[in-house]
């Protein structure tokens, strides 16, 4: 796309490096943001920054800003994907539900540049490829903010989108099965969610 706009090859391939030191930089970032704000929000906020710099390649407009922005959203969504899995259906079975994950990711990863090589095809133009991918993030930032608080915390950790509690109220924490072992009343043959009941004091 960046040669047939009059880009020669060797700054379009450092382009290409840019956005794959981009990617390095979101994947180191992502981790630590996401250890202080609700994933959800933060990988909604990765779709947007996907988005703009989507809109940013289309329209020709500091099209390395885009390049850096696309590659940053691109490093931080297999991080995202994996620490999401761990929060959102416990350790069971986390090996098989992310190696799907990653499974259907790949297979979107392999079509993505297919579809739109397509599209330029039928088209001779890139944008509407490129503007379909833009719609498709959105939607999948709408969607990703939708998922609710975690089901699983590591060490059963109040949720910090939780409210305070009054003095001596009992809430119920869905805790990781690794943590319940170490509970004398656990039962280490059960299967499924598990439950523990804490009392909780906040003087």
């Amino acid at each position: 796309m960046l040669t047939e706009r009059g880009w020669t090859p060797d700054k379009a391939a450092s382009a290409l490096a840019v956005a794959g030191i981009s990617g390095m930089i979101g994947r180191i970032v992502i981790g630590f943001i996401i250890d202080r704000i609700f994933a959800p929000y933060v990988g909604a906020a990765f779709f947007l920054l996907a988005t703009v710099g989507i809109f940013l390649l289309v329209e020709d407009r500091v099209v390395l800003l885009g390049v850096i922005f696309v590659g940053l959203a691109a490093g931080a969504e297999i991080d995202m994907m994996g620490f999401l899995a761990s929060r959102y259906f416990g350790l069971i079975a986390l090996g098989k539900i992310y190696g799907l994950l990653f499974a259907l990711f790949t297979v979107g990863a392999g079509l993505g540049p297919f579809l739109i090589g397509l599209s330029f095809t039928s088209t001779k133009a890139y944008s509407v490829g490129f503007n379909s991918a833009a719609i498709l993030m959105l939607i999948a930032g709408l969607i990703i903010v939708t998922l609710g608080p975690y089901r699983y915390r590591l060490g059963g950790a109040a949720s910090s989108r939780g409210r305070h509690l009054r003095e001596g109220q009992q809430v119920m924490v869905v805790l990781d099965p690794y943590v319940l072992r170490s509970l004398p009343s656990h039962n280490p043959q059960d299967t499924g969610p598990y439950f523990a009941r804490l009392l909780t004091d906040t003087k």
